[in-house]
C-alpha cells in the first residue's frame, strides 16, 4: 500500500518515519517509472528523513502518494499507476540498515578530495578518490597540496561538465554567531568577497595588542607571549570563549570542543589554516567561470549543489570522522595510525571502495614514523569519511534541519556531524 506525505521540496522527497536507504527505490502514484534513491538526508526518528533521486527530474510538491520498493525488490507494485486511499500506518519508525551491498548508483561525484589543511604548507596533505566506470570509487595515495589557490581550479577542469566534484577542508568555513550579531554579519557568503578589503582591510592581519583588537580586526595573537583570552572576549564584546566558537564547534558526546577560529596561539589553533583557507582558496574561487564553486551549506543541500560542472566545497573536522568508523587513535603515533588504518581498510572491503597500492603501502605502515605521518593519516580518513556519507551508510545532515538554534547563513556546518550532543566514540588523543 502506498504512504501519503505532504512534500514542500522539489530537491527532495519527505519520507518521514520511513526506512529508507541509498539504493531502494521509490514509486510515486501515477508515475510510469519508480525513482532511486542517490542520498538520504535527516533523522527517521525525528519525522525529517527526506530522500533524493538525483537525475529523476524535480520531485512533485503537495500531498505525494508513494510506495517504498527495496533494493532487493525487482518489479514495482503495479497498483501504483492510479491513486490509492492513504495508508494510515504509513510511518514506520527506525534508522536505515547498512547494506555494504547495493551496488552504486548515478549522481554520485567523479571526484572526492579532502585535505589536511595545517598553518604550514607542508604539513598540507590530500588524497582523493575516483569513480570508475565500473561505479566503484579508487582511493588514491595521501599526498601534499601543490598550491591552495589551484586546488578548487584544477578540480574544476578535471570534471568539467560531465561530472561533480566534492572537495573537503579542515578548516574552518563560516563565523561565530555572537561575534558575527556584533560586526553586523547576516551571511558569511556575502562578506567573504569583502575581507581584506575597505572596512575590513586588516581582517586577515593578527593584532599584536590587545588594543589593535576590533570586530574587523579579530585575530590575536600575533605570537606567544602576554596575551590571554580575555584580551579577546573584552575587545570584541563577548562574555566567554564559548561565545566565539560556532555550534559545530562545540563540545559532543564524541569528541572535545575545537578552538575559536580568532585565538592563534596553543597546539589547538585552527586560526591560522583558516586565514590560509580563505585568502588563498576561498576568496580566489568565488571568481571562477560559470560559479562552479559552490560553498555547502550556505548555498544549498549537497544534492542541490552537486550538479554536473560544480565543485562543492564542504568543512571537515578529521575527529568527527574518527566517531564514526569507531576507532581510537594517538595520532602522531605511527603505531596507534597504523592499527587504525587496518580499520579503515576493513570498512573500504566492506564498502566495496578500491585502494590503491601505493595508498595500501601507506596504511600499512601508519604513514611513516615521523610524527608528521598524523597529517597524511587525516587526509585519507577525512577522505573516507566522506565516501561513508556519499555511498549511504551514514546519514547526511542537511543543518537546515537546525534552523531554529543554527544561524546557518552565518555558521556554516561541517560535513557528516549530526547535531550537538551526537553520540559516538571517542577524539583524538
Amino acid at each position: 500500500m502506498p504512504h501519503r506525505m505532504r512534500n514542500l521540496d522539489t530537491g527532495s522527497l519527505k519520507v518521514g518515519h520511513l526506512k529508507v536507504a541509498v539504493g531502494d527505490r521509490i514509486h510515486i502514484v501515477g508515475e510510469s517509472q519508480p525513482r532511486t534513491v542517490t542520498y538520504v538526508m535527516g533523522f527517521s526518528e525525528r519525522g525529517t528523513r527526506c530522500a533524493v533521486c538525483k537525475g529523476t527530474g524535480d520531485m512533485p510538491v503537495g500531498d505525494i502518494e508513494f510506495a517504498v520498493i527495496p533494493a532487493s525488490a525487482k518489479e514495482p507494485d503495479p497498483s501504483l499507476t492510479s491513486p490509492s486511499p492513504p495508508d494510515s500506518d504509513a510511518c514506520q519508525q527506525g534508522e536505515p540498515e547498512e547494506d555494504s551491498e547495493k551496488e552504486l548508483h548515478p549522481g554520485l561525484p567523479s571526484i572526492v578530495l579532502h585535505a589536511d589543511w595545517g598553518k604550514e604548507r607542508e604539513k598540507r596533505k590530500q588524497a582523493k578518490a575516483t569513480l570508475g566506470s565500473d561505479g566503484q570509487y579508487l582511493l588514491g595515495a595521501a599526498g601534499p597540496v601543490s598550491s591552495p589557490t589551484e586546488v578548487l581550479s584544477e578540480l574544476s577542469k578535471t570534471i568539467r561538465t560531465k561530472g561533480s566534484a566534492l572537495a573537503g577542508f579542515d578548516f574552518a568555513i563560516g563565523l561565530p554567531r555572537e561575534y558575527a550579531k556584533r560586526a553586523k554579519v547576516k551571511s558569511f557568503l556575502h562578506v567573504l568577497p569583502d575581507l581584506g578589503k575597505e572596512k575590513w582591510k586588516d581582517f586577515f592581519s593578527p593584532s599584536r595588542r590587545p588594543e589593535d583588537i576590533a570586530l574587523t580586526r579579530p585575530f590575536y595573537p600575533d605570537a606567544p607571549g602576554n596575551s590571554c583570552q580575555e584580551h579577546l572576549t573584552t575587545a570584541l564584546g563577548v562574555d566567554c570563549m564559548n561565545d566565539l566558537l560556532r555550534v559545530c564547534e562545540r563540545r559532543t558526546d564524541s569528541r572535545r570542543a575545537g578552538q575559536s577560529i580568532f585565538w592563534l596561539v596553543g597546539g589547538n589553533q585552527v586560526g591560522k589554516g583558516t586565514i590560509s583557507g580563505w585568502k588563498e582558496m576561498l576568496q580566489p574561487s568565488l571568481t571562477t567561470p560559470g560559479k562552479a564553486v559552490k560553498l555547502w551549506p550556505f548555498e544549498g543541500t549537497l544534492p542541490q549543489l552537486l550538479l554536473p560542472g560544480k565543485v562543492v566545497v564542504v568543512e571537515t573536522y578529521p575527529a568527527e570522522f574518527y566517531a564514526h568508523f569507531k576507532f581510537t587513535v594517538r595520532k602522531r603515533e605511527q603505531a596507534s595510525r597504523k592499527a587504525a588504518s587496518k580499520e579503515l581498510v576493513k570498512w573500504a572491503e566492506k564498502s566495496k571502495v578500491k585502494i590503491s597500492s601505493e595508498l595500501l603501502a601507506q596504511l600499512d605502515d601508519g604513514f611513516g614514523p615521523t610524527k608528521n605521518g598524523e597529517d597524511s593519516f587525516d587526509a585519507v580518513v577525512g577522505l573516507c569519511g566522506m565516501l561513508n556519507i556519499l555511498l549511504g551508510h551514514r546519514v547526511l545532515f542537511e543543518p537546515k534541519d537546525l534552523a531554529e538554534s543554527v544561524n546557518v547563513d552565518v555558521e556554516g556546518w561541517m560535513f557528516g556531524m549530526a547535531s550537538p550532543g551526537s553520540a559516538g566514540s571517542t577524539s583524538a588523543k
